[in-house]
């Protein structure tokens, strides 16, 4: 504690210089971080005037943002370490904050590096990843674009709708490629029959719809399997189309089972069905089976029927 006023007047001095000081740093800082922001939004405003494209536009927007934070961070943590700082503590914070700040771009980058070493898909590969699912119509270093199949289209076919998908999500999520290894996928249509149908006879003609619809050529070929047994090892596949017969609550169930090129096979359904249709209709002894509900009378079919015969 001063105790006369000398040491009043000398410790006032040495608060206000501590005061004076911070006010200096805090305008300081207040000043290069504005000047970092307003260099941002010069720099961003002059590229977003060249480009209209929406991916780009909102990277730079993004990066832009995390860089200037990043700078923003390392000056403020530069001003309070004081005269202790170093040039190499200086820029190993900006490239601390820069890896922090940057982190999804890299991981991107570092994923895109491994879409292109390890190709989990190509271009015009249809794959999902994730929810989304589509045709890969274009690889970049930070995302990857799909065609949209499917969601509101009751079918594998295109919505119109274009995803961007990070690239780092390849490293996170499952994906699921229809064309690598070979370019067929096994789809599959049941056929429910009545009970009272000749199922066999069915049965006879759904297997000639089928191979007649899947001509040779378009089927796997022994060379398909071997090219793919060289990446994957796979058991032994049955490409040749197939009718499975099951019993079900409402009749019997026959599945027609085949490959077809993923962006077929609405078209290939489609003329399947077609077939079915029109030669079911020439046999009258088969039966389409649907659910039905049957009303039960006791009175006339149960045992007080027997017993009224009697009386």
């Amino acid at each position: 504690m001063p105790t006369d006023a000398g040491e009043w007047a000398e410790t006032f001095a040495r608060e206000f210089q501590s005061t004076d000081d911070l006010g200096a740093q805090l305008l300081q800082l207040a000043i290069i971080v504005a000047a970092i922001w307003l260099l941002r939004w010069l720099i961003l405003r002059l590229i977003l005037q060249r480009t209209h494209d929406s991916s780009t536009t909102y990277w730079v927007t993004k990066i832009s943002s995390y860089v200037a934070s990043a700078l923003s961070l390392a000056v403020a943590s530069q001003i309070w370490l004081g005269q202790s700082g170093s040039l190499l503590t200086f820029f190993g914070l900006i490239t601390a904050g820069l890896a922090i700040a940057l982190r999804d771009p890299v991981t991107n980058m570092f994923a895109w590096l491994f879409i292109v070493w390890r190709r989990p898909f190509e271009l015009g590969d249809r794959i999902q990843i994730g929810e989304s699912v589509g045709d890969v119509i274009d690889i970049r270093i930070f995302q990857t674009s799909l065609l949209e199949i499917g969601n509101w289209v009751a079918a594998d076919q295109p919505s119109g709708r274009i995803i961007h998908i990070p690239n780092s999500v390849v490293f996170n999520q499952m994906q699921f490629n229809y064309s690598l290894g070979i370019p067929f996928i096994w789809d599959e249509i049941p056929v429910l029959v009545t009970f009272e149908s000749d199922w066999q006879k069915a049965k006879r003609i759904l297997i000639n719809i089928v191979e007649h619809a899947v001509p040779i050529h378009d089927r796997p070929s022994p060379e398909d399997l071997r090219r793919m047994s060289r990446t994957f090892r796979l058991s032994t596949l049955n490409t040749q189309p197939a009718v499975y017969t099951s019993v079900l609550d409402s009749g019997v169930l026959l599945t027609m089972r085949y490959t077809v090129p993923p962006s077929q096979r609405r078209g290939l359904a489609e003329r399947i069905w077609e077939s079915v249709l029109r030669d079911f209709a020439d046999h009258p002894d088969i039966d389409f089976a649907y659910p039905t509900t049957r009303f039960y009378n006791n009175r006339l079919e149960g045992p007080m029927a027997n017993l009224d015969r009697t009386e």
